[in-house]
């Protein structure tokens, strides 16, 4: 055969394989090299289901003879036939699935394995069935002949292949993908740990707190943390407040270190109008600055009940609180799902 000769054939064989194979030289190669490749078959199925009929009338007795006057009938079957098989080497292995247009042949699934030599696949479904089959890259082809009492199905599976994957090739992209994505992951890191390092700086820079900003804030925390739904402020924890860069509202921020529930950190910042706390940033609370919630009211010493305005305004706060709260419970959900799935 001449140079132009191989060349011609081999864009025709290119040329068969389906649409849907990616990277069709490489996978080509694979299967020729009897590499792992995966090939999806879709087509269908077309044969004759064989039974005695048993219908009435159908036996005649003379004397102590029975005659069978119907004998047996074909009913024509077909269907839709579904396969994707592994190639490794010499073995093949593999799943398919039958899809029936007639109620006398239910159709169904089944694993199969066996051998292969180039386009040969000598196969063993679960069931015992033993079958040649046409194997390539672009078709998967097989008669079957399964006989069981009173009935013989004989049907012919045809399909052609809709994807192919070179499963070398695709467990190395595969690991590429990951190992860019660990460095994606380990910059990303790094970055974190050099802005913290450089806020970490910025804060040990920053002027600190006048005492009567540090008892606001304390006191501000104390308040607040009435309304905690589950940590408790460790009272005289606060330490480290300093006044952070100026904002252009006019009101001075600070910032501070306590512990809650016996020694666990956090932080908080408070924005302070004339020396009186504003609002509050909390470390497990970031997206905005929130109004201190109220301590629990002084119970009116002759009813011993709270006032109406003061419970509205309780209701209100706790309602704030609760939304909050919600929020960030479906944002650390997100978060951890953002994780457990990521590629490892």
């Amino acid at each position: 055969m001449t140079r132009g000769l191989r060349l011609v054939a081999s864009i025709l064989s290119l040329a068969l394989i389906p649409a849907g194979v990616a990277n069709a030289q490489t996978v080509q190669a694979a299967f020729a090299k009897g590499g792992r490749v995966s090939v999806v078959y879709d087509g269908g199925m077309s044969g004759t289901l064989t039974v005695q009929d048993r219908r009435n009338g159908a036996q005649l007795q003379l004397g102590g003879i029975n005659l069978n006057l119907a004998g047996s009938r074909q009913i024509p079957i077909s269907g839709g036939y579904h396969a994707e098989v592994v190639y490794d080497g010499s073995t093949v292995r593999g799943t398919d699935a039958l899809t029936s247009n007639s109620d006398v042949f239910t159709g169904g699934t089944s694993t199969f394995y066996g051998t292969r030599s180039g386009e040969v696949c000598d196969i063993v479904d679960n069931f015992g069935h033993q079958f040649r089959a046409t194997c390539s890259l672009t078709r998967f082809e097989y008669e079957q002949d399964d006989s069981g009492p009173g009935s013989r199905t004989v049907m012919r599976l045809a399909a052609v292949a809709t994807s192919a994957v070179d499963l070398v090739e695709q467990d190395r992209i595969n690991q590429q993908a990951q190992l860019a994505a660990q460095r994606q992951r380990e910059a990303e890191q790094a970055m974190a740990a050099q802005e913290e390092a450089a806020f970490q700086a910025m804060l040990a820079s920053r002027p600190a707190a006048s005492r009567s900003q540090t008892t606001a804030l304390e006191q501000a925390i104390a308040q607040d943390s009435q309304s905690w739904l589950f940590n408790r402020f460790d009272p005289g924890s606060v330490n480290s407040v300093v006044v952070m860069p100026a904002s252009n509202d006019g009101l001075v921020t600070v910032r501070g270190n306590y512990s809650f529930n016996g020694g666990a950190p956090g932080w908080v910042e408070a924005r302070l109008q004339a020396g009186v706390v504003q609002c509050v940033v909390y470390w497990d609370f970031q997206d905005s600055c929130r109004p201190v919630m109220s301590a629990p009211a002084p119970r009116d010493q002759a009813s011993g009940e709270t006032s109406t305005a003061y419970q509205s305004q309780r209701e209100a706060e706790q309602e704030f609180y609760r939304r909050q709260t919600e929020e960030e419970i479906a944002n650390t959900y997100n978060r951890r799902n953002n994780i457990y799935n990521s590629p490892e």
